[in-house]
């Protein structure tokens, strides 16, 4: 298993086929509400540790699995999951824990993985007394996992959380699962080191029981629909993801509750349901250079194909704070365009859809099958920048010149051919971005077929108080694009 090309996300996360909630409501489990505060904390030992507000160490976990003993754990069935796992190499959890201690607010001092886990967990715990009654400060080992399965026609979150102590789990999730409204709801079996807890809205013990049945029979990990994922993840992930998209959307949409959302969430979603097929999977671990996050689709439907040389472009463009590349489909005007369209005519004018003078219909019109860069300066201040677009005709490039020309000097644009090149006025463009201090490694894991590319130099957009807690975060690289047919994905923290 190999590292290749989120993130998500983030999400880090390419443009796959669907845009995959991990979270417990994005999984349609809706739990009742008496016991909806219950159940989300216990299923999060796992999902509030990687997300929560826990300083450095909570931010190094979410970006950083070797999913291996999750995917052991997990029913084949299974249609997605989000795993977290510190059980990793040594020299990965060197890598990590050096991370956190150049983040001076982390409110988790401890430098061995266990402890600093327990440490974490104890602070939730005193935070909320719900959360207390699970105990997790004394039992949770250090992989953890959040899972949406399907049994007996019926959705169920799963959370699968290694255990140092079977006693004190089976003791803690007891009371959590009183507190929580009952077997119906939370159902949990605790077994040879790991506790897996199933929730939903009813039988949810013989649910347990019947996910840790499957995976001891029939894991996720040797499934052939994850064989994929697994040769690209590789090992020492700290954070994995993985969805089978098709599934995970059917179980979604049957079982959003209609009544909470005024309607059928998925209504508004139109024909996206027909690219809902293959699956994605995104790994995140420790490097030297901060956290790198890779992304790749299997099986994907109607993927873009990205554009080469682009990224040799953006190197040669002028040094910027924050600087991108681009390649826009051929039909972005009839996709993309049209909804962004509508978006935008419609908050402006009020009326949804409408674009009276054509004006926004003629820019994604223009923009259709275009490549190019951008970048900018001074993003505190009096931002300042340019951007060089390759359109596919001589007159779509007239076009977008005649919208720079519309800002009354603000934006000076010429064209040569089919390209038009607008800049603020009063830029001055200085050395190139390729020698920025950060630009190599942040987009150093890009493939070479690019949809868009992003340099963002974070040490620029932040104020006191933000470089005070976040300071050690220097920059972020993000690069989607394809390979072999695939969305694949790269995102990385520069961290120092």
């Amino acid at each position: 298993m190999g590292a290749a090309q989120p993130p998500a996300a983030g999400g880090g996360y390419p443009p796959p086929p669907g845009d995959i909630n991990l979270g417990v409501s994005g999984f349609g489990i809706e739990p009742p509400k008496k016991s909806r505060k219950g159940l989300v904390i216990g299923i999060s030992a796992a999902v509030v540790l990687a997300l929560g507000g826990g300083g450095a160490w909570a931010a190094a976990s979410f970006f950083g699995t070797d999913g291996t003993d999750t995917e052991t754990k997990l029913p084949a069935s299974t249609a997605a999951f989000a795993s977290f796992n510190l059980d990793v190499s040594k020299s990965q959890q060197l890598e990590l824990l050096d991370l956190i201690e150049k983040f001076p607010e982390s409110d988790v001092k401890s430098d061995d993985p266990e402890k600093a886990v327990a440490e974490f967990m104890k602070m939730l715990e005193d935070d909320d007394e719900d959360f207390a009654k699970g105990k997790f400060s004394e039992w949770v080992g250090l992989s953890t996992s959040i899972a949406l399965w399907e049994h007996d026609g019926k959705p169920y979150a799963l959370a699968t959380v290694a255990s140092t102590d079977d006693g004190k789990a089976k003791e803690g999730l007891t009371a959590l699962q009183k507190d929580s409204g009952g077997e119906a709801d939370m159902g949990f079996e605790v077994k040879d080191g790991t506790a897996t807890m199933a929730f939903g809205e009813d039988k949810s013990q013989a649910a347990a029981k019947a996910a840790v049945k499957e995976a001891e029979k029939d894991p996720l990990s040797e499934s052939d629909k994850f064989a994929d994922a697994a040769e690209f993840l590789g090992e020492g992930q700290v954070v994995t993801a993985w969805a089978d998209l098709e599934q995970a959307y059917k179980l979604g949409k049957e079982s959003v509750p209609q009544s909470e959302y005024g309607g059928d969430p998925f209504s508004m979603m139109g024909d996206f349901e027909k690219n809902m097929k293959g699956q994605i999977a995104v790994g995140a671990k420790a490097d030297d250079f901060g956290i790198e996050i890779v992304s790749s689709t299997f099986g994907a439907k109607d993927v873009t194909e990205g554009k080469e040389g682009l990224m040799d472009k953006l190197s040669k463009s002028p040094d910027a704070d924050i600087a991108g590349a681009f390649a826009l489909p051929d039909d972005f005007s009839e996709s993309l365009g049209a909804a962004a369209g509508g978006l935008l005519t419609g908050g402006l004018t009020g009326a949804p859809g409408q674009d009276p003078n054509g004006e926004t219909q003629a820019i994604f019109d223009a923009l259709s099958g275009a490549t190019g860069t951008f970048g900018m300066t001074g993003l505190t201040g009096a931002p300042q920048g340019q951007a060089v677009i390759e359109t596919t005709s001589a007159d779509k490039a007239n076009t977008l010149k005649g919208l720079a020309d519309s800002t009354g000097g603000e934006i000076e644009a010429t064209v040569e051919g089919n390209t038009v090149t607008g800049k603020s006025s009063g830029y001055s463009p200085s050395g190139k971005l390729s020698g920025h201090k950060y630009y190599s490694d942040a987009v150093g894991g890009a493939p070479e077929a690019i949809n868009y590319a992003m340099f963002m130099d974070v040490t620029k957009m932040m104020d006191e108080q933000d470089k005070k807690e976040m300071g050690a975060l220097k920059a972020v690289g993000v690069a989607f694009g394809s390979k072999g047919g695939e969305s694949v994905g790269n995102v990385r923290l520069i961290i120092e």
